[in-house]
């Protein structure tokens, strides 16, 4: 009878030994899951800033050579190159970026956004207005310069 109680009680130590093997076993490998899960996550964030980046510095960089070349334009012939900058300015406001770019994209549209303004005063040719058109190509310069300084906001992957 003795011996019937101790194996009964160690089958029953097996049994209870079995199951927290198991449960530990899920645990560890719900954890392995969700860091696998979470890296993935990561990596698809880090994918996303890098393409919003690029396609805003490559905005940038169309922008800044073809407002160099309309300032170089004469009055008379700057429509062509001011719906071009407005074409990308359109293009500005419809990239959809991760929020941590957000800032960096506004001031790019407002630099456009501006130096557009300008060129439209300058094209008016309305007495009294370079100051204006000055001050608008000011405020294209500053919104550039803001712009360069959040480009790098997101953190970078580890």
């Amino acid at each position: 009878m003795r011996d019937q109680f101790f194996t009964q009680r160690g089958i029953s130590t097996l049994a209870m030994i079995g199951i927290a093997l198991v449960g530990v076993a899920c645990y560890v490998g719900w954890n392995l899951q969700q860091e696998a899960a979470a890296r993935a996550e990561a990596e698809k964030a880090a994918i996303e800033v890098k393409r919003a980046t690029g396609e805003l510095q490559s905005l940038h960089s169309l922008w800044v050579d073809s407002s160099t070349l309309a300032s170089s334009t004469p009055r008379i012939g700057l429509a062509a190159p001011v719906a071009t900058l407005q074409g990308m300015r359109q293009k500005a406001q419809a990239l959809n970026v991760p929020e941590c770019l957000q800032p960096s994209k506004e001031h790019l549209v407002s630099a456009m956004n501006a130096g557009i303004d300008s060129l439209l005063i300058f094209m008016r040719n309305e007495s009294g207005t370079d100051s204006l058109v000055g001050a608008r190509a000011a405020t294209m310069t500053q919104e550039l310069a803001s712009y360069e300084a959040k480009l790098n906001a997101c953190p970078r992957p580890t």
